[in-house]
This record gives C-alpha cells, sequence and structure tokens, in this order.
C-alpha cells in the first residue's frame, strides 16, 4: 500500500466528521487504506479503529486534435496535431504530453500503408505529394498506461485550386 508523503498529509484538512483530501493528490489506479481511530479526551483507554479502503479509479484521456475538421488543395502539406490531448489523471503534465499516453492513427486514405500508427508521437503527416480529391477520415486513439482511451475522428477535404476562406 502506498503511504502519503508529509507534505501531500499537510494538505489534507480534517474536522470532527470530514476528511477532506484536495483533487489530484491521489494517483490513480491504486487502492488507498485510511484507519480512524477515535478516542474519548477523558479515557484515552477507551478508543475504536475503524479502516476503509478507497480505490481511485483512472479517467480516460481527452484526445483533441488542432484544426479538427479541415479544407487543402492537393499539393498542400498535411500535419495533424494532438498536442492538446491531455491524461485528465495527471493534469500537470499537459506542459509536455505524459509519457504514458500512446496515439494510434489511421485513415481511409488508401496511400497510408503504414496504418494504424501507434507511438508516443502526437502529430501525424499526411505523406508528401498530392494527395487525390475526396473527403478522408483520420481516426485518432489515445490511450494511457491505465487502459483508459478515447478517441477523435476528423474529416480531411482535398479540394482542387484554393480552399475555401471560413
Amino acid at each position: 500500500m502506498p503511504s502519503l508523503p508529509s507534505s501531500v498529509l499537510s494538505t489534507i484538512q480534517l474536522s470532527t466528521k470530514d476528511l477532506h483530501i484536495p483533487a489530484f493528490i491521489l494517483s490513480a489506479n491504486v487502492n488507498y487504506t485510511f484507519t480512524v481511530t477515535v478516542s474519548l479526551s477523558s479515557d484515552s483507554a477507551a478508543s475504536t479503529v475503524s479502516s476503509t479502503v478507497i480505490f481511485v479509479a483512472p479517467s480516460s484521456p481527452v484526445a483533441k486534435v488542432i484544426g479538427s475538421n479541415r479544407v487543402y488543395r492537393v499539393f498542400d502539406s498535411i500535419t495533424l496535431d494532438a498536442t492538446l490531448s491531455s491524461d485528465v489523471d495527471y493534469p500537470s503534465s499537459s506542459s509536455s504530453l505524459p509519457s504514458d499516453m500512446t496515439f494510434t492513427w489511421s485513415s481511409n486514405f488508401t496511400n497510408l500503408t503504414i496504418l494504424p500508427l501507434h507511438s508516443h508521437n502526437a502529430t501525424f503527416n499526411f505523406p508528401p505529394g498530392p494527395v487525390p480529391i475526396g473527403t478522408y477520415w483520420v481516426l485518432l486513439i489515445v490511450q494511457t498506461r491505465y487502459g483508459g482511451s478515447s478517441s477523435k475522428l476528423v474529416y480531411i477535404t482535398i479540394v482542387a485550386g484554393t480552399p475555401p476562406v471560413a
């Protein structure tokens, strides 16, 4: 069983009936045992002990693709960026993506023979060269080491000439 460091224990507020633990203090996917001893101030020998186990379940990550659905021209360079994806169990890691997140990219674009692509890389590049006119889907699945996952489906439309201005 993990024990909480004294710096964490000092943030926990205890009153006569409540135990308040601030958000993000406990790690996900861990069992914690809390034990309370109650005794009379007039007779310390008169006491009782009670324990409970709390499991902190992991949450699913949030999959985000910057820009989502987009329109490109045939010869445009196409990069999809999922760096805003996050693991809500570890929000302090948002400045640099947590290493426990895996990104799986897949698409119906037939020239992407390397897909699905599993990596810790949050960006995906269409292969260089012309992309045939049409609409393609790209599916991003973000997974954490605890098995949580979420997905984001985006559509890429390829047009001739200049894409319309939004």
